[in-house]
Order: structure tokens, then sequence, then C-alpha cells
């Protein structure tokens, strides 16, 4: 027996094949290059929205030797990055340039007090990244611990990320990529001749996928704001 995928190149394909009615008619579109346009379209733009989050920790064992402050990003082969958060373990180090600075006392109106004064006083810390992999970090000396960013990435092309409450939504998407595509090709043989007569192709599904597509990323909009996935930064 296969393993289980609950989302998966091949199940896409077959899916837009489902809904265009491939059984019945010759495609324009060949299966890679549905494939293709699954990968570079669909993928793309639905990764802007729900995209793959990995959280990675960043020590001195990927210190850049010769470069103080610039350390190379672990466990990006093969992924392209969309924007980068930065996410601390311990405030302890991060806003008193490597001096210890916890306060003797349990009272949390005190300890946040204590936390206003060093958020005034010393200076915090900020961060560049630089693609493909490499993040700069400011202010360069000090110490740090517990140092975890965030990367929001595109899905691999195996689709595998993609969890199973998202891939009826993402194979829409796809679809509509995909009609998308045919709509200037279909435009080309309105009609087509035959023995029995003017044989006219079926465009109303095609000519309105612009616009469910709109509407569809209309609705990924509104939806990313909410998603589970959005991180906030907290301070420990």
């Amino acid at each position: 027996m296969t393993e289980f995928q609950s989302t998966c190149l091949t199940d896409c394909i077959r899916y837009v094949h489902r809904n265009l009615g491939i059984k019945l008619i010759l495609p324009e579109l060949s299966i890679s290059e549905i494939g293709r346009i699954v990968t570079q379209e669909s993928l793309k733009t639905f990764s802007k929205f729900f995209p793959y989050v990995l959280r990675i920790s960043i020590d001195d064992s990927v210190a850049i030797k010769g470069k103080a402050g610039f350390y190379k990003i672990p466990n990006l082969d093969m992924l392209e990055p969309i924007r980068m958060r930065m996410m601390y373990g311990n405030n302890s180090f991060a806003f008193t340039n490597g001096t210890s600075a916890i306060p003797m006392t349990l009272n949390p109106i005190a300890a946040q007090l204590y936390d206003d004064y060093l958020s005034a006083v010393a200076t915090p810390m900020t961060w560049r990244y630089w693609a493909p992999d490499i993040l700069e970090r400011y202010p360069k000396q000090g110490n740090f611990n517990n140092l975890v960013i965030e990367v929001d990435a595109m899905h691999p092309d195996h689709l595998k990320t993609i969890g199973i409450r998202m891939r009826e939504h993402f194979y829409r998407l796809a679809l509509l990529d995909v009609l998308v595509s045919l709509q200037p090709l279909r435009h080309r043989f309105e009609t087509i001749s035959s023995e029995y007569g003017p044989i006219s192709l079926f465009l109303e599904k095609i000519d309105s996928a612009s616009a469910e597509r709109e509407s569809l990323i209309q609705m990924f909009e509104q939806r990313s704001m909410f998603t589970g996935s959005k991180r906030r930064i907290m301070f420990a």
C-alpha cells in the first residue's frame, strides 16, 4: 500500500483534469504544462498568503567566521524564503548587549517597570536579511542565546507541506490558473467545423475564470490576516 499523501502534484493535476472534462476532449495543455502552471503560478500565489513556516534556531554554530554578527541560516536548501521574522527566548541578552540583567523580584509589576527601563536605556537587537540565506545581527558585540527566527517560505513543488484543510482551496486556485491560461487558446477557435456542422466550444467557464480567481484571492487576503500561522514577537 502506498503512503497516503494529503496533497501532491499528481492529485492536483487529476483534479484539474476532472474539472476540465479531459476524458471527453483533447486538452490544449499537456500534463507537464499544467504542472508548470501549478508550480510556477498557483504555488507562488498561494504561498504569498499561506506560506510554509519554519522555526530555526540561530547560534554560534552557524556564525560566519571573520564576519561579526553574520549567520548562515540552516535548513533552507531547496526553499525560497518570502519574509523573515525574529523571535527571542531570553530578552536579558537581547536588551543589555550581553550583560545578564534579571530583576531580583517576583513582583510582575516591578519586573515590567524594569523591562521598560531597559528598553529605554539599552540598544535593542535589530537584524537584516541578505538573500538567500544570510542573517546580519545588530549590535555586533555581545553574546545572545535562545535566538529563534521564523521563515515564511514558498511551499516545495511536491505540495506535501500544504495541509489538508487548505488543499481544496489550493486545487481550486490551480484550476482557475489553468482556465486563465486556456482562455486565449480556446478563443482562437470559438467554433470548429465538422461533418455534422459547426461545433461551439464551451467557453463560459473559461471566460469567468479570471473573475473567480480575483474573488478567491480576495478571500485568501482576508483569511491570511487571521490564520493561526501568523506569529507575534514574544519576549520571555
